[in-house]
């Protein structure tokens, strides 16, 4: 079989964006499935941006041994006033990319909506499945005219929802109807993410061996809630007796900078620097307002650690009391108090900390790339 993945962006390197993406794609891969990607590149973006061009083909061999090849077309891009014109650009040029495979394509694979749609109108009747990773997406809709839609639509083979949040916003936006879906969480590399020696980590960072330490991975922004947390912890360390203190980790970028006292790293770090960090920490704090599915939530628990995030639902298939504590992600005192209780109390960190581990056997790549594959041939076969 010969899976063409169809992406908005994907990593070269040790890039640090969209690495959710190419682990998926390598989990193909080394099944002994044929993968090729198209991630098409903007022209405008280079010039006006300063990004580098990247080869229109290249490719990687994934850590077994497999190779997948990369396609990354050109095209001009323009504001949303010619939004349309940029649309055909991106189909010209995925267009010529596929007429210079050397294998026909068996399947599609879209991540995401835009991508999608996009494929559904040019994918000349080969199977077209679309990966719904955030309610966000789904405003590729307005893209297309009632009609068009519809009939776009209809050369959707299958959609792959990360939660039964983005499900449930599908249906609302009318796009689910007869589609066939299967809801599969995000997964982790358990090659990459796993339990380590706490202790010798620390060491190896030159972190406090007895401190207790909060981890965050993720955007600095409001929706993530890098700031929340970093007032919580301020208020927490101010409270706390002389001699006590909690320390932490923020692992991302953006506007929204947290600034408390007891930082032991603030800043971006390569994808695969993340696992010896997430194992430095004690528990990881992560209070995001809105999520499809969330990898770095994912990948803590692949880490054994407790987790405390929102109580909304999409969470609902990663996180349940035996591995987490659910709060109101807006409320500052509440994740100060949560912070405080898995402080206070080691028994229960102890406890949930087991529970991530159980928690994060169900959710490795593979297993939700065996459930993805299994769907897509149950559709196939109809």
């Amino acid at each position: 079989m010969h899976i063409c993945f169809v992406a908005g962006s994907f990593p070269r390197g040790k890039e640090a964006f969209y690495t959710f993406v190419k682990a998926y794609v390598d989990s193909f891969a080394d099944k002994g499935i044929r993968c090729s990607v198209i991630s098409p590149q903007s022209v405008t973006k280079v010039i006006v941006r300063g990004r580098k061009l990247r080869p229109v083909r290249w490719h990687y061999m994934t850590s077994n041994g497999n190779r997948v090849d990369v396609y990354q077309p050109i095209y001009f891009s323009w504001s949303n006033i010619l939004r349309k014109r940029m649309i055909k650009n991106i189909k010209n040029a995925i267009k010529r990319t596929l007429c210079s495979f050397d294998a026909p394509v068996d399947l599609f694979y879209a991540h995401f909506w835009f991508m999608g749609l996009l494929m559904a109108g040019i994918s000349d009747g080969k199977p077209v499945f679309v990966t719904c990773g955030e309610g966000s997406e789904i405003s590729a809709i307005h893209d297309y005219e009632k009609q068009e839609l519809e009939e776009v639509l209809q050369n959707i083979s299958g959609v792959v929802h990360v939660s039964s949040k983005t499900l449930d916003e599908t249906r609302a936006a009318g796009i689910q109807k007869d589609i066939p879906y299967v809801i599969a969480p995000n997964g982790y590399n358990p090659c990459v993410f796993y339990k380590k020696d706490k202790l010798e980590i620390r060491r190896k960072l030159g972190y406090p061996e007895n401190s207790f330490i909060v981890a965050f991975v993720g955007s600095f922004d409001e929706r993530k809630g890098s700031c929340r947390l970093s007032e919580a912890l301020d208020g927490l360390n101010q409270k706390l007796p002389e001699g006590e203190n909690i320390h932490s980790i923020f692992i991302g970028r953006g506007k929204c900078k947290p600034d408390c006292d007891n930082i032991l790293h603030c800043g971006p770090l390569s994808h695969d620097a993340v696992p010896d960090y997430l194992n430095a920490a004690d528990i990881f704090v992560l209070p995001t307002n809105n999520e499809g599915c969330c990898n770095a939530i994912v990948e803590a628990l692949a880490c054994h650690l407790p987790i405390v995030s929102s109580d909304k639902k999409f969470n609902d298939e990663i996180l349940d009391e035996t591995c987490s504590i659910r709060i109101n992600e807006m409320s500052v005192p509440e994740i100060q108090d949560t912070i405080e209780k898995l402080y206070r109390d080691r028994e229960l960190t102890a406890r949930l900390a087991a529970g991530a581990a159980e928690k994060a056997e169900s959710l490795t790549i593979w297993e939700r790339v065996d459930k993805i594959t299994a769907f897509m041939n149950d559709v196939l076969k109809k």
